[in-house]
């Protein structure tokens, strides 16, 4: 059986943040901010939004997870968590079968989305696959000039020069 996704935080997602920073403005590490970037991030929001979520720029952020380990520790659990959370819904959607196949589709979307070396590599690889049988074809079948037109396009795209597809038209 599937555990169930995790809604709350674990306890050590609640420790207190020791803050030390003497000297300088006060820092807006305080108070219930960790548990706020948290509740953000098991959301499924990125870092950056979750920062701009609370009056912080995205650099102050990642200064934070620096300077402070035990508030880094509980951002990189959370992220592990919102993963697992989604992971843990695919699963139970999947052994239900009560779930459409759009809202499967969601999750997958998401999954990809959000964490793309866990959960995109595969469709890269079945992408490069199919590129690369379609340019072996296009080889064997078309005439060579036709082949040199196909070529030029492709070195325009590749650097840079060229515009959308209805220049060429």
């Amino acid at each position: 059986m599937t555990p169930k996704p995790t809604k709350q935080p674990s306890r050590a997602l609640h420790r207190a943040v020791e803050v030390v920073d003497p000297g300088g403005r006060p820092t807006k590490l305080v108070g219930g901010i960790e548990l706020r970037m948290v509740q953000r991030i098991l959301e499924g929001n990125y870092l950056d939004v979750v920062a701009e979520a609370e009056g912080i720029a995205p650099s102050t952020l990642h200064l934070w997870r620096q300077k402070h380990p035990r508030f880094s520790e509980s951002i990189r659990q959370a992220l592990a968590l919102a993963q697992a959370n989604k992971v843990t819904l695919l699963h139970q959607a999947a052994e239900k079968g009560n779930v459409s196949p759009l809202q499967l589709d969601a999750l997958k979307y998401i999954l990809a989305r959000r964490w793309p070396r866990n959960w995109s590599e595969q469709v890269r690889v079945a992408l490069q696959s199919e590129v690369s049988a379609l340019v072996a074809d296009l080889v064997n079948r078309l005439p060579p000039e036709a082949l040199e037109i196909v070529n030029a396009v492709v070195e325009e795209r590749m650097a840079g020069q060229s515009g959308p597809v209805a220049d060429h038209l």
